[in-house]
């Protein structure tokens, strides 16, 4: 075996025209040898059948002629008959049995008379048919029959194998010599074919050797079939690789810069490594670049090793916790990664804060911990300062969104006040009862105190405040709690303050924003309880609860306190939100202190919030401002209106009932007064000689403005009046005359008609 390994291995080991010609050659060998062993197993079964069939035919031949000697019993008769069977060519025994296995006749006569004992003999006692008693040695027996079917006897014939192995002798040496042939056939036609094949494999080897040498050659394709596709192949590869080559020393050159950017970019950066050691506890830093923490030796390639005590003594306080249970799990050898921030004291005293990272090797429980640590304290301070600001826009939006809708409620309270004073001087012309006169004067001076609070809402929300001045808040909080007492059954009103103490604001802003807070008080109080308002200096010290912002100094401060069930520190976050209440079962709408959020920030002024079962205490601090300059001022009676001209007024508002109302007391005043509601039916209805126009700003097809440029183009040069509830949000334009905060003073409007 070892000889045939080393002979294949040395053919193996020669060119490719030996090892193909030694292929074939061993491929004819081998398969024309299995071809001539098959034939030959073949051949020689197919006589040992044709031997096996002519001894069992031979046997029962000889039953067949032995039976009426067997019956008669003659021994010479089964002699002769057997002596003539021994004369076929291939019989090596024939013999004739009793039925006990007795040989009666045989052809080596010493044998009759003998008894037959052994295993494959006695297998004849057990059947009654002709059969092959072994056919690897062709012993073929068939039973003597008489006529009425009773065994009397065998006939056993054994045939030689001899003239059988001859036979396939001469077979198998014949094979062999074809073999031979086709061996010797299929070589030569293996060196031809091989000459071919291999001219070009060679002139393609000696190429990629030239190549191997370091020379820029090319192989010349002198085919066109596999080899010569090989060969551009080749070709092509060569050149793919002179391309890779060029790109690879490209690239070399690249990297070699990046690696000295990155080089610089370590030197500059603020990231460390650290290593934990959960058996000695010790954390070991390495630094290159910026940064560390001014350990003696961080930079070192040993870097500076530090205790697990002496490291917590370096940490803030409250991230001790943190630290701690991360030196829990790496010394319990958890492999879940460790991320976080902490607070470490730099060697010069500074705080810094620092971003930690790291993991352990699962494979190795027991081992250090690595990880890296960067100075995230810019980072986290500009982080705190985005959200401070991301907080106050949220505030701005939720004002905005107040202030829409503030917009909204205002613009259209406005409207009814209008028709309110506009049909309570209506009725006081008519009244005679000096008590109605004095009530109608009463409903007219609520109706411009609401006007005055509708004014500061519509400022507020459209961002345009009535500029603020020198205001008595004590006089303030007086007026609120003269206006809430008939409503306080059962609640005690305490009242705490010096004689005066001013401060920046606007006198009905102020008592809007005082009425929210005690409202709130009230209504938490439900009918029983004490409210206390205090108006005391402040030292300025603190934050706001709505914009988060530092109060700006010494002020006035204004609180309200009642002794309700407090508020949940969940929902202190959420009072000044707009539209949030939790009192909407009972009619809350969620605006009061959003509104007074909006106004006192109007006046560079804060809020804040105390609160704890048993007591609750709004503070409103307010920029301290002193007392204005008393001027001495005389009574001057009041303008007399003059005496109406006859003409013909256009009254505009979309608000038909403030437009009927304003028409009715123009009409007692001797105009004649027709109504338009809107923009579009002024310009269409507008045509004859009018005296004047009064017309409202905001309406759903335009503006009064609009309405004006439109009659100035059509020629109109009589009087225009414009009527607001914001008089500060309308532009300036020649279009009009004047401009008139809604509800109207009547007597001003009559004065310009007049005029």
């Amino acid at each position: 075996m070892n000889l045939l390994q080393r002979m294949l291995d040395a053919v193996w080991a020669g060119s490719i025209r030996k090892r193909l010609v030694v292929s074939i050659a061993l491929t004819q060998a081998v398969l024309l040898g299995v071809f001539v062993t098959d034939l030959v197993a073949r051949q020689r079964a197919a006589l040992r059948e044709t031997s096996a069939q002519e001894a069992l035919a031979l046997a029962e031949a000889l039953a067949a002629s032995s039976t009426s000697w067997v019956l008669a019993n003659d021994t010479e008769g089964l002699a002769e008959t057997i002596s003539s069977a021994t004369r076929y060519p291939v019989a090596n025994a024939v013999m004739v049995l009793s039925p006990e296995l007795k040989v009666l006749a045989h052809g080596d006569p010493t044998r009759v008379g003998t008894w037959l004992t052994d295993p494959a003999s006695r297998t004849l006692t057990t059947t009654r048919a002709p059969h092959l008693i072994d056919a690897r040695a062709l012993d073929a027996a068939a039973p003597i029959i008489t006529g009425t079917g009773r065994t009397i006897g065998w006939v056993r014939v054994q045939f030689s194998l001899a003239m059988v192995d001859k036979a396939v002798a001469e077979v198998g040496r014949a094979g062999a010599m074809y073999v031979a042939l086709a061996v010797l056939a299929g070589v030569l036609l293996a060196l031809l074919i091989a000459g071919q094949l291999t001219k070009e494999v060679e002139a393609l080897a000696s190429v990629a050797d030239r190549v191997r040498q370091g020379e820029v050659v090319r192989h010349v394709v002198h085919r066109h079939d596999e080899l010569g596709r090989l060969g551009l192949g080749f070709n092509a590869m060569l050149d793919r690789l002179l391309e890779q080559q060029r790109a690879g020393d490209a690239l070399r050159a690249e990297l070699e810069r990046s690696e000295a950017h990155l080089e610089r970019a370590i030197a500059s950066a603020s990231e460390f490594l650290w290593s934990y050691d959960p058996q000695g506890r010790e954390v070991t830093l390495w630094v290159r670049g910026n940064g560390g923490l001014g350990w003696e030796g961080e930079r070192t390639r040993r870097g500076a090793t530090r205790g697990e005590k002496e490291l917590q003594a370096l940490i803030y306080p409250g991230d001790l916790p943190l630290a701690l249970a991360w030196a829990q799990a790496m010394r319990e050898g958890k492999g879940h990664p460790l991320k976080g921030d902490l607070r470490v004291r730099h060697a010069d005293g500074r705080w810094l804060t620092v971003q930690v990272r790291g993991s352990g090797r699962s494979d190795q429980p027991d081992g250090p911990i690595d990880g890296t640590i960067v100075d995230v304290t810019d980072l986290r301070r500009h982080e705190d300062e985005a959200a401070a600001l991301h907080r106050r826009l949220l505030e701005a939006q939720k004002m905005e969104a107040l202030g829409r809708l503030a917009g909204g409620v205002a613009h259209d309270f406005n409207n009814m006040l209008a028709a309110i004073q506009a049909h309570a001087t209506l009725a006081r012309q008519e009244a005679t009862n000096p008590q109605q006169q004095q009530d109608l004067d009463t409903i007219t001076q609520a109706a411009q105190r609401a006007a005055g609070i509708a004014a500061q809402v519509l400022a507020f929300g459209r961002g345009n405040g009535v500029e603020p001045g020198a205001v008595d808040v004590v006089a303030a909080v007086k007026e609120v709690r003269a206006l809430l007492e008939p409503t306080l059954q059962g609640i005690t009103v305490e009242l705490r303050a010096p004689d005066a103490a001013w401060a920046r604001a606007e006198r009905s802003g102020l008592v809007q924003v005082l009425l929210n807070l005690c409202v709130n008080a009230r209504d938490v109080l439900a009918g029983r309880g004490h409210i206390v308002v205090e108006v005391a200096s402040h030292d300025g010290q603190g934050l706001c609860a709505s914009c988060h912002q530092p109060l700006l100094g010494p002020g006035v401060r204004i609180s309200v306190i009642d002794d309700g069930p407090g508020i949940t520190p969940e929902l202190q976050s959420r009072v000044f939100e707009p539209f949030f209440t939790t009192r909407s079962e009972r009619g809350g709408s969620g605006l009061g202190l959003s509104v007074a959020h909006g106004l006192v920030h109007g006046w560079q002024g804060h809020l804040q919030l105390e609160s704890q079962p048993g007591r609750t205490a709004f503070h409103a601090w307010l920029p301290a401002t002193v007392a204005p300059a008393q001027v001495k001022t005389t009574a001057v009676a009041a303008p007399k209106v003059a005496a109406p001209s006859a003409g013909k007024v256009l009254v505009v508002d979309d608000e038909p009932l403030v437009g009927k109302s304003l028409a009715r007391v123009l009409r007692r005043s001797g105009f004649e007064v027709q109504v338009a509601e809107g923009v579009e039916e002024a310009v269409a209805t507008f045509g004859a000689p009018w005296h004047a126009v009064v017309t409202d700003y905001s309406m759903r097809d335009g503006t009064g403005l609009d309405l004006a440029r439109q009659l100035r183009e059509r020629g109109f040069n009589g009087p225009i009046v414009l009527m607001t509830g914001n008089p500060g949000v309308v532009p300036a334009s020649d279009a009009v005359n004047v401009v008139l905060g809604k509800p109207l003073d009547v007597d001003q409007l009559l004065g310009w008609l007049n005029g």
